[in-house]
């Protein structure tokens, strides 16, 4: 009789565990791909303006905090003259007129550990890089 009972709240604990896993895994799989399309957005912007703006820079941030502490790194691709230099600051990158040709890389990675790499112990962050053309 015993035995019935521990597999009854043995097999309830699993259930809920399983139940719990798979909404932390749709919460999860949700965030991540809204951040991507955060990133695709302001990449298309940039890549349509041919510059990037401090309103689109403020969008970035704006909308990604929303999700945790996030990290998040521009990176201008310069091809003018014949040659490529690369910028990583932003205060380099803001407002400044765009060439055909150039590439702005969009990274953001979130430092926060999920609630799905915390009940599963697994590396799984939330992050996304996306490429802007200028063309």
């Amino acid at each position: 009789m015993t035995g019935k009972v521990v597999f009854q709240i043995i097999s309830v604990t699993v259930f809920v565990y399983m139940i719990l896993i798979a909404v932390t895994f749709m919460m999860h799989i949700t965030i991540t791909e809204r951040i991507n399309d955060i990133c695709y957005d302001v990449a298309d912007t940039i890549s349509t303006e041919g510059t990037v703006s401090s309103d689109v820079y403020h969008y970035l941030c704006e909308n990604v905090s929303k999700y945790g502490d996030c990290t998040i790194q521009l990176l201008l691709k310069d091809k003018s003259e014949g040659r490529t230099t690369y910028y990583f600051g932003i205060e380099e990158i803001i407002d400044v007129p765009l060439e055909r040709g150039d590439r702005v890389i969009i990274s953001v990675a979130c430092l926060d550990q999920s609630l799905l790499e915390r009940l599963t112990g697994s590396k799984g962050s939330i992050a996304a890089v996306k490429t802007a053309v200028i063309g």
